[in-house]
């Protein structure tokens, strides 16, 4: 996987899951999109004064390395994570996961629109599409409702 311009990419986990961090800031979150090695836009909003968190950008890779390490293999193949720094009194803040949403719900931000579209196409694509990895995550459609008289 080759980055666009403004993008790093992060090596490739084992299981086929590849990121890419986008190197913007505007807000203290970051949003992280992941999706298998064939492409992924990992986006990050942050602020203009990021460098308040002396370099998030490394900090922010090295926790979604983690992240993906730990419990990549519990994600669906394409899903917006959420992360940021959270702390309680008395503690350091530290990178967690804040929640993982929907990747067609989700805002592109900084990331390439072509690469986050195949997020959204990854996660929202016909069902006789769907990975085998992704199929523990589909849901049956309700039956429809009977018209109304």
């Amino acid at each position: 996987m080759t980055p666009g311009p403004g993008f790093l990419a992060l090596a490739p986990h084992r299981s086929g899951t590849a990121t890419l961090l986008a190197d913007a800031a505007r807000r203290r979150g970051m949003e992280v999109a992941v999706l298998p090695a064939d492409g992924v836009p990992e986006r990050y909003r942050g602020r203009a004064d990021a460098h308040h968190y002396g370099g998030p950008r490394f900090a922010v890779r090295a926790f979604a390395h983690r992240l993906i390490e730990e419990c990549g293999d519990t994600l669906p193949g394409a899903v917006v994570v959420d992360v940021g720094r959270m702390g309680r009194p008395g503690r350091a803040p530290a990178w967690a996961v804040v929640e993982a949403n929907m990747a067609w719900f989700s805002t592109v931000y900084a990331a390439d629109p072509d690469r986050a579209l195949d997020v959204v196409l990854r996660s929202a694509c016909p069902g006789g599409l769907v990975s085998e990895r992704d199929l523990e995550f589909r849901r049956a459609c309700p039956a429809a409702a009977a018209p109304r008289a």
